[in-house]
């Protein structure tokens, strides 16, 4: 076998700008092998699914740095059927699952046969077992999920069929167990009906649901027995995609005309449901042409990102909407004069950054001015266009795209079944504080400490009484490691966190907060509990002096409130201040408290000034 695998010291690929970079290039064994999917493992391997027209089904896997680990084929020992991949995933084990289908026929039209689903050996690629499925009509699958516990979710269509180079079919769905077993078949509706259409998209819910659209008009929800929950068979425009929101609630993309003859166009539509079925709004969106969707995801906050293509020569089209489908930003991506650009395959990460690969412009500059090249693009949530990436050594077309968890990326070309892993430059980080604890505990006041965090700029503490709502916050500067807390209230249990603010040009990152941490203050002391310090004359009208403890220590504040609580006197005794004399002439006669506070607690007299 020939392995080619390119190192980033050879240009194979033009980067817009310095945040990404192309790490190494790895082809499958021929221009024939048509890349269909990708996908990466906990340990940011990478499995490529290709096939090759009028032959058979591949799984490669390759470790981060691109060596090729072992690959896997499937060969129908049929001699009149030849085989054709459709989706890959990863289950709980480290185990490949593929599904595709058989064809039957050459030349101009094909038919689809069975289904073929088969789970590979993470480790070495051998193959685990093989289960094919037709029931006397033809099955082809087509979305794969596993879940939690292993099993395989199979979405393809039955009573499938090619006409005119159109695929025809209605939808079913097969669970498996772990060992390949059918647990449970649907592709009927409650009524008997055939649940129309090709098959969509395909997710599960956060409480192991599974919804499934088709590419006519049905979008529904089933039970983890298979059973349907809800079921909506009148989607006029039929669904290209959908997704799930955090909340639940589904968004489902498609496209329909609108207008009057002859002034009909064709739109993007995007239409909400809540999780129970409920339908929300529907809407279109017009860029002047006729366009058409491909994909939706759905961000953090309840908007979705969508997109697409249209014009006359097809052009990339990406916007965003928020929850009730208000449309924000737009990018078109339109580099090329003489040839469709096209969008393939849509993810994004955690930070609600997106990413596209397809087929797009510029010209390459060689041979015809149609040819295309593999684009890759990556959009903030704002809109803002991050990078570009374009190849065109191997392939002219981007077919799948992976996120790996070490912030890289895999892209998959159509031709050579083309696998690139893309380094782009490390997200600034902020580190969160460590080494936290509180000393010098008093009554009312107390010390934060934490360790210093290289390149802080301000840290930002969050303290408050357990019981209490609302915290309270102060800023330290990003030299400082620690913060004196007064105003607390005696023998109370506090608690209290910390992040870091790192400035990055301008901007402010924000580190997670630390753990809670919680101190609690000491009980009020009085002078009838240990008498240690003295006023004297009491009362008073010139001067008073104040007869400290043989031993003051370096927090120690002495302070003299009036009678409304204003601070009027306050100083830091040193060790060696055994008295301290004060004029009181001028001080409106009342009542006075004076008040010794150490991180030992607080030491309270009272004074009568006339």
């Amino acid at each position: 076998m020939k392995v080619s695998l390119i190192a980033s010291l050879i240009l194979v690929s033009t980067a817009m700008n310095s945040q990404v970079t192309e790490d190494w290039v790895s082809l499958d064994f021929s221009y024939s092998h048509d890349g269909k999917m990708v996908v990466a493992d906990p340990e940011d391997n990478a499995y490529t699914l290709s096939d090759i027209f009028y032959g058979d089904i591949y799984l490669t896997k390759r470790s981060p740095d691109g060596t090729i680990l072992w690959t896997a084929t499937y060969d129908n020992t049929t001699a009149s059927q030849w085989e054709e991949a459709s989706s890959v995933v990863i289950d709980i084990n480290g185990d490949a699952i593929v599904a595709g289908f058989t064809n039957t026929g050459f030349g101009s039209e094909w038919y689809p046969v069975q289904l073929v689903l088969m789970k590979f050996s993470g480790v070495d690629g051998s193959l685990i077992w093989r289960q094919t499925y037709s029931d006397a009509v033809a099955y082809r699958g087509r979305h794969l999920l596993t879940d939690s516990e292993g099993n395989i979710y199979v979405g393809g269509d039955v009573d499938a069929w090619r006409i005119y180079h159109s695929d025809v079919g209605n939808a079913m769905i097969q669970k498996y167990d772990p060992d390949g077993n059918v647990i449970w078949t649907l592709n009927e509706d409650d009524a008997g009906e055939r649940i129309a259409g090709i098959p969509s998209a395909m997710k599960l819910t956060s409480t192991g649901d599974l919804i499934l659209s088709t590419n006519e008009n049905a979008l529904l929800r089933v039970d983890t027995d298979g059973n349907i929950i809800w079921y909506h068979s009148d989607i006029t425009a039929g669904i290209m995609d959908f997704d799930i929101d955090p909340a639940g609630n589904i968004f489902t993309a498609s496209q329909a005309s609108y207008g009057v003859i002859p002034f009909i166009t064709t739109d993007m539509v995007v239409e909400k449901y809540t999780g129970d079925g409920t339908f929300l709004w529907s809407d279109h969106y017009d860029f002047g042409n006729e366009e058409f969707s491909r994909q939706i995801l759905c961000d953090n906050v309840g908007g979705a990102f969508i997109t697409g293509y249209g014009d006359i020569y097809f052009d990339w089209i990406t916007f965003h909407i928020d929850g009730a489908g208000v449309q924000g930003w737009t990018q078109i991506y339109d580099e090329h004069l003489n040839n469709d650009e096209i969008p393939r395959m849509m993810v994004k990460d955690a930070d609600d950054n997106i990413y596209i690969t397809g087929q797009g412009g510029p010209w390459p500059g060689y041979f015809w001015t149609s040819l295309t090249q593999m684009v890759t693009v990556k959009y903030s949530l704002s809109g803002d266009l991050i990078w570009t990436a374009l190849h065109t050594d191997y392939t002219n077309t981007g077919s799948a795209i992976c996120l790996a968890s070490d912030n890289s990326i895999y892209a998959v070309g159509q031709q050579y079944a083309v696998t690139i892993r893309y380094l782009q430059d490390a997200p600034p980080v902020c580190v969160t504080p460590d080494g936290l604890f509180t000393n010098n505990i008093a009554s009312t006041s107390t010390r934060l400490n934490w360790a210093l965090v290289p390149g802080a700029f301000q840290y930002e503490v969050w303290y408050k009484k357990v019981t209490a709502a609302a915290w309270k916050k102060k800023f330290v500067a990003g030299s400082k490691n620690k913060l004196n807390i007064k105003n607390l209230q005696p023998d109370k249990e506090y608690v209290w966190k910390i992040r870091t603010i790192c400035d990055t040009a301008g901007t402010d990152l924000l580190s997670d907060f630390s753990m809670d941490q919680f101190f609690t203050t000491l009980p009020l002391r009085t002078s009838s509990e240990e008498i240690s310090f003295t006023v004297y004359p009491n009362p008073a009208d010139q001067v008073i002096t104040i007869s400290l403890p043989d031993e003051i220590r370096e927090d120690a504040t002495l302070s003299i409130y009036n009678s409304v609580g204003q601070i009027i006197y306050s100083v830091s005794p040193e060790n060696n201040d055994n008295a301290i004399t004060i004029n009181i002439s001028s001080w409106p006669a009342g009542l006075y408290l004076v008040i010794l506070n150490d991180n030992t607690g607080m030491m309270v007299q009272k004074i009568q000034v006339e």
